[in-house]
């Protein structure tokens, strides 16, 4: 079965949210399943109670750190607060750097396996003869920027590119953290 995700804003959108939340939580109970792997703060929470109710395994994608600074700071108070009891409650909690492990650790989690979402620099070393050999080569990243999310490896990337002759230009969008 297919739940269709609408767009909305205001109260219809919490309208929605907790429509989503009813059918998640109704079908992952139902379903039984053994491991719980719940994408940021929109899921953890139906995901944390269906854990609790199956006896299932609960695992927490933190993919962003501060993902919710953009909200207004009450209820950006507020989902932190409902994180760090959620995230200490999770038997395992995914982050993409080392920021994250600091900060989970922080607030009591010990259970964390660091993913970067960037790839290693040495993917630019294989890369570079595959590339073509005229034009631009332009590199960048998309979203927030903070340390150690791969910005040290993009500046190395370009320099390197830079190093072997190409015409390289360094793209970078999104609020510095």
């Amino acid at each position: 079965r297919q739940l269709r995700a609408l767009l909305g804003k205001g109260l219809s959108q919490l309208h929605r949210w907790l429509g989503f939340w009813g059918w998640l939580g109704s079908t992952l109970v139902r379903r039984r399943y053994d491991i719980i792997h719940a994408n940021d703060l929109d899921t953890l929470p139906i995901g944390w109670l269906a854990a609790r109710l199956t006896g299932a395994k609960l695992v927490f994608d933190a993919r962003e750190p501060n993902y919710y600074s953009y909200w207004p700071w009450h209820l950006y108070r507020l989902s932190q607060a409902l994180e760090r009891f959620l995230a200490r409650r999770s038997d395992n909690v995914i982050v993409c750097n080392e920021y994250q492990i600091g900060n989970y650790g922080g607030w009591g989690v010990h259970q964390t396996t660091l993913i970067p979402n960037y790839p290693p620099l040495a993917m630019v070393t294989k890369a570079a003869p595959a590339l073509p050999a005229s034009g631009e080569i332009t590199l960048g990243r998309i979203g927030a920027i903070y340390q150690d999310t791969g910005i040290e490896e993009i500046v190395e990337a370009v320099q390197l590119l830079l190093d072997r002759g190409r015409k390289v230009r360094l793209f970078l969008a999104g609020r510095l953290v």
